[in-house]
């Protein structure tokens, strides 16, 4: 029989997720999904649609999970709200491997020298990313019907790593955007400015009341000024720099709230350039130049990061990108990467243990309509998308005798 049952719980300021297993009538794992129920007083358009049908978080999701390039977005499966309550439920895609902050925190207790490539590959899964959330297509310049996508809570904590199925770096994993709870939809005739977003942190552990400054200019009368991607390309640089520079919490001195001054994050250090090289802390440092337009473009970065990740004098990529999964060299630029969770066919009880979870497994249940010991992704979990139900109390969503780990989603 197949069942399923959550694992880890996660606890955050608006909500909670949890990972989901299901498992064969043998006992092995054949789906895993992450759930996150969010409840969310402010039902404002800032958040929402117009008519407060589906929120922004959703609606990024499913506008990015059909394109080429999306490979690079945690991947949306299914949702479902409850309006009275103000909640509502994302079933996704589970990345096995942790987020960037996982990879982060050990190299900085080990002298915070993270492999060059890793820094290459990420950045770029992140520019595409970028370009995705700009124009909705990786080759057309042009807009369309397409309206802008601003993130604006890109941290490592919100960088998800996952298996990697592609052709290009395949030692490393895929980095992929996820928690799109503070995202904005605008169109290109949108007038509002920064000032009808309120205020929105961009790096963990800082005081929510923080503006990120890219989101001001220091010439009077340019303020407040219009969201667009150039904010992204700031957040998606700052995460990079986070990795170059083992801060996981991002530029502490950027907290003052003096925004009329121009202030940017510290520039690398004679030992990080040497290690890094200068193509790569320049490229970083531009993207975080103060004024939005000193900034370059997704589509720049993403043809400068090519240029010097290509086999030949330039690559500072050590000769991975078409590197087979299992060449010495991924050995050499070794990543501290988390031990995958809860892999497809290992035995769910073997796992539970492994990660020293108490609790027993739920008896095995009837197979019921649809239901069966397939391995095949489904997408109509909880019911149709977007369907009313009713939530459980978000203090306490785990299974009896499950020990929750806790952190900030």
């Amino acid at each position: 029989m197949s069942e399923s049952r959550p694992d880890a719980v996660f606890i955050g300021g608006y909500g909670t997720a949890s990972v989901w297993l299901k498992a064969d009538r043998y006992g092995k794992i054949i789906d895993r999904m992450a759930i996150k129920d969010t409840a969310f007083e402010h039902w404002t358009s800032q958040f929402w649609n117009s008519d407060f049908t589906m929120p922004n978080e959703v609606s990024a999701m499913y506008r990015l999970r059909p394109l080429r390039g999306s490979e690079n977005v945690v991947r949306i499966r299914n949702w479902r709200m409850n309006k009275p309550q103000k909640r509502h439920r994302i079933y996704m895609e589970f990345c096995p491997f942790g987020s960037l902050r996982d990879v982060i925190v050990p190299h900085r207790r080990q002298g915070g020298r993270p492999p060059v490539p890793f820094a290459w590959k990420f950045f770029e899964d992140l520019v595409v990313a970028g370009i995705l959330m700009e124009r909705g297509d990786m080759h057309c310049n042009t807009l369309g019907n397409w309206s802008l996508l601003v993130h604006r809570d890109l941290k490592p904590d919100n960088i998800f790593l996952a298996n990697n199925n592609s052709a290009e770096f395949r030692g490393y994993p895929k980095a992929k955007v996820g928690d799109w709870g503070l995202c904005v939809i605008l169109s290109p005739d949108d007038k509002r400015t920064t000032r009808a977003f309120g205020l929105a942190s961009y790096q963990y552990n800082v005081p929510k009341e923080l503006v990120n400054p890219n989101l001001h200019g220091a010439a009077s009368g340019t303020n407040p000024q219009r969201l667009t991607s150039k904010s992204n390309v700031w957040q998606v640089a700052m995460v990079v720099w986070c990795y170059m520079k083992c801060e996981p919490n991002g530029d502490w001195d950027l907290r003052a709230f003096d925004y009329a001054t121009r202030r940017e994050p510290a520039d690398f250090n004679a030992q990080q350039r040497m290690h890094y090289g200068a193509a790569l802390c320049d490229l970083v440092m531009e993207c975080l130049a103060y004024l939005p337009e000193e900034r370059p473009s997704f589509d720049r970065i993403l043809k400068q990061i090519r240029r010097h990740t290509t086999s030949g004098r330039n690559d500072g990529a050590g000769g991975l990108r078409l590197a087979s999964a299992d060449d010495r060299r991924f050995g050499k630029y070794g990543l501290l990467l988390r031990k995958e969770r809860y892999p497809l066919r290992s035995m769910l009880q073997d796992e539970l243990r492994a990660e020293d979870i108490d609790g027993h497994i739920p008896p095995a249940i009837q197979h019921g309509p649809g239901d069966s010991d397939s391995s095949h992704s489904s997408d109509d979990f909880g019911g149709p998308a977007g369907a009313s139900m009713v939530f459980p109390g978000l203090a306490s969503p785990r299974a009896p005798n499950i020990s929750p780990v806790t952190r900030n989603l």
